[in-house]
């Protein structure tokens, strides 16, 4: 028995409002999970599809058919990118524009009367934008329950339309009549649906998660700075190698700190160290990590950076120090700082420890370079260096 397409039309459409309301509350309420804006893009934009598509009624309206997947096209491109944003990586959001225009361009060439023909293609994108969730997710290791939920919702939906690619081959071919053509495009459809909502609950499941490791992580922050401690850089760096991201270190270290600290006063070197992370942050991306691992040591990760482009944001990094000068008290205070970087690509094999040994070994020639005099510690007797537990 064939299944009403009206009805599988006003499911997808209440099904997505609810999966949208979902997604609009977390990301006004997580604001820094921008993966959750994509989300409620691709769930609004479901919902919308839904809508358009119930214009036909019971039959085929070729605006409302050729609109409808479409706009399922913009959601799922939107979906891939937010997941691709939900594991630090870019969105590229003008996939999104890329994808709407060869999708209407296939809209555009293929005659009206080849309703069968243009569905197969658009069925087609979808699959593969599926297929491509499915092989990203399973390139992941984190989040874990999430993320099979995730695989097996796309599974599901693969499977979906695939069924609708077979249905579609079908009657072109003239191999099944048109009963059996609604047969089982309907059906396929219904899986299609079914493997959205599944995969939005996996989405759900990741996201708690991954809130669950933020607040874990604010737990152990330092109390003058804010930022996270070594263990927490530990940690991302370990979630960093499980993505198979490449990462480059930034180590940093604050020239002559003490002596701001005997002339002004310790409550001068906090203001003088908070005004350091302060600059730092902005002169690293939204995406680096910043954490303080000693007194006047700080590092920082930057996941997809290279060992040329770190150096780069810790130059703007002294810009800024140079040109944002501390006052306390009236009286201003230089602050200066010397950085080590280090690259690890995606196939390399060292270690966290590994790392911070190469880009201490860039920051001790830095300072031996600048203003520091041979025989000083050297950088194997560094104790920062031992391996974070």
């Amino acid at each position: 028995m064939a299944l009403d397409y009206l009805t599988l039309y006003i499911i997808i459409a209440i099904d997505f409002l609810a999966v949208s309301i979902l997604w609009g509350a977390i990301a006004l309420a997580y604001r820094t999970l921008i993966a959750a804006r994509y989300w409620f893009f691709g769930s609004i934009t479901l919902t919308i599809t839904g809508a358009v598509l119930m214009l036909q009624g019971g039959g085929s309206w070729l605006p409302a058919d050729i609109g409808g997947n479409l706009l399922s096209i913009v959601a799922f491109t939107a979906t891939l990118c937010g997941l691709r944003r939900f594991f630090d990586m870019p969105a590229h959001p003008a996939a999104i524009v890329l994808v709407a225009a060869a999708s209407i361009a296939i809209a555009v060439v293929i005659p009206a009367d080849a309703v069968a023909l243009r569905d197969l293609i658009f069925s087609l994108v979808r699959a593969g934008l599926m297929a491509y969730c499915v092989a990203f997710l399973l390139a992941r290791n984190r989040h874990r329950v999430g993320r099979q939920i995730a695989i097996g919702g796309f599974a599901i939906g693969l499977v979906g339309h695939l069924g609708l690619v077979g249905s579609d081959g079908l009657s072109i071919t003239g191999s099944v009549d048109v009963m059996q053509y609604y047969l089982l495009s309907s059906y396929g459809l219904l899986a299609a649906i079914f493997g959205a909502v599944v995969w939005s609950l996996g989405f759900a499941v990741m996201t708690i998660e991954r809130l669950r490791d933020d607040v874990a992580e604010y737990a152990e922050r330092d109390d003058l700075t804010g930022l996270p401690t070594r263990r927490r850089l530990a940690a991302r760096f370990d979630r960093l190698v499980a993505d198979g991201r490449p990462v480059s270190l930034l180590l940093f270290d604050l020239d002559h700190f003490k002596a701001i600290n005997d002339t002004h006063g310790h409550s001068a070197g906090d203001a003088a160290l908070c005004h350091f992370v302060e600059l730092a942050r902005l002169a690293l991306r939204r995406e680096d990590f910043l954490a303080r691992i000693g007194g006047d040591e700080f590092c920082a990760l930057l996941p997809g950076a290279t060992r040329r482009e770190a150096d780069l944001a810790a130059d703007r990094l002294r810009t800024d120090l140079a040109t944002k000068i501390l006052v306390w008290n009236t009286q201003p205070i230089v602050i200066r700082v010397s950085a080590g970087s280090a690259e690890r690509k995606a196939d390399d094999k060292g270690d966290l420890t590994a790392l911070l040994n190469a880009a201490d070994r860039a920051l001790y020639e830095a300072k031996i370079s600048r203003d520091r005099k041979p025989g000083e510690t050297s950088a194997a007797e560094r104790p920062f260096l031992k391996a974070i537990q």
